[in-house]
């Protein structure tokens, strides 16, 4: 019964909170009182996306006064009231990617007491530095802000933690598009002594749903080794596409050389819809019969072989506009049954795998090939 109270008075404190119009009155008193926002550690303070503090609020009675007549700061000006005597600085942040809040920090137990919350997008970030002296200090890292990319790395960082299945508080976010864990090299022999450390992380990363949307590597020092997640960039061609050209009709259009001179049109249509296949795993575990699985491997190493021809051809084309992608990996789409886009995914994942081995299809097939052989003599 307790708790069920306890839930109903944080509800009802919560819908009391002032919203974004008072955000702006809480900037505008902020500038009166001559405070400014500070640009240090704002990436990695506890479960924020964003974090920002001011310098300390010297004048409390004057806050006091600008506060009191403020419908739209009631929560902030009685919040006020009860921890005036306490060491206070200004502070707004971002969590769950989307909600900006804001209120008082107490800047000597590390606290805050929030006032104010409501919904935001990226663009609300750059709007308000055009108006408010104090966020002079942070514009730029406001101007330059992605919040779907801080909240995906968010949500890398709490994957990460267990990385060796052991807690390290030594993740860092670096900036819009960049993680790093750091394991000292002594700590990290205890629990992984043998075999490809990067193919390791690799394989690791490939349990998580953002694995297509990263690059991973490692680095190392003498003291340390570094795991490093970076988010890939926009895939503007595929944007491009969707935007100006008709799919249906580049699936039908069957002379290559005569994609380039299509006319974009204005009306967007959703892309074709396929069927699917597995991701390209290459450990299939499952009920079916050992034939069922070689002629499953067999099937993917053809894929790979079919998307190593499109990376060739990629290469030798001399056009390179914004369609030389699109136009190599249709026939694959149909080919596969797969979704444009997992296709072009693949086609990244294959890129890699090449770059680290040039032989990594070969050495599949071969692989293969002596798993038969051995059933054939069972």
């Amino acid at each position: 019964m307790l708790i069920k109270k306890y839930k109903i008075f944080k509800n009802l404190n919560e819908s009391k909170l002032n919203g974004k119009y008072g955000f702006f009155m809480f900037l505008n008193i902020i500038d009166l009182l001559n405070n400014a926002f500070i640009n240090k550690d704002y990436l990695n303070t506890k479960n924020f996306n964003i974090f920002f503090k001011t310098n300390k609020i010297k004048d409390k009675n004057k806050l006091t006064d600008l506060l009191e007549y403020k419908s739209s700061l009631n929560i902030s000006y009685s919040t006020l009231i009860h921890i005036r005597n306490l060491r206070l600085s200004f502070y707004f942040g971002v969590r769950n990617g989307y909600y900006l809040e804001y209120g008082f920090h107490d800047d000597l137990k590390n606290i805050i007491y929030k006032t104010g919350e409501f919904k935001i997008t990226s663009i609300f970030l750059k709007q308000i530095t055009e108006s408010y002296k104090s966020i002079v200090l942070i514009s730029n890292i406001l101007n330059n802000i992605n919040l779907k990319n801080l909240k995906l790395l968010q949500n890398i960082k709490n994957d990460i933690i267990y990385l060796f299945d052991i807690k390290f508080n030594n993740i860092e976010i670096k900036d819009n598009n960049k993680i790093i864990k750091t394991i000292n090299n002594i700590e990290l022999k205890n629990y992984f002594n043998n075999g490809d450390i990067r193919l390791f992380f690799d394989k690791w990363c490939f349990n998580y749903k953002w694995y297509y949307s990263i690059y991973n590597y490692i680095d190392s020092d003498d003291n340390n080794t570094y795991f490093i997640i970076k988010l890939k960039e926009t895939d503007n061609e595929l944007n491009f596409l969707k935007k100006n050209y008709d799919i249906n009709k580049i699936k039908e259009n069957k002379d290559e050389s005569s994609f380039s001179d299509m006319i974009p049109r204005t009306n967007v249509l959703d892309p074709i819809t396929t069927e699917p296949l597995n991701a390209p795993k290459l450990k299939i575990i499952n009920k079916k019969s050992s034939k069922d699985i070689f002629n499953k491997e067999k099937e993917l190493i053809k894929y790979f072989k079919d998307l190593k021809k499109v990376l060739i051809n990629i290469n030798k084309d001399n056009e390179k506009n914004k369609s030389y992608i699109t136009k190599y990996l249709y026939s694959l789409v149909g080919k596969y049954k797969k979704p444009f886009n997992d296709v072009k995914k693949d086609l990244y994942w294959l890129k890699n795998k090449l770059n680290n081995d040039i032989n990594f299809i070969d050495n599949e097939e071969i692989k293969l090939k002596n798993k038969i052989k051995k059933k054939s003599k069972k």
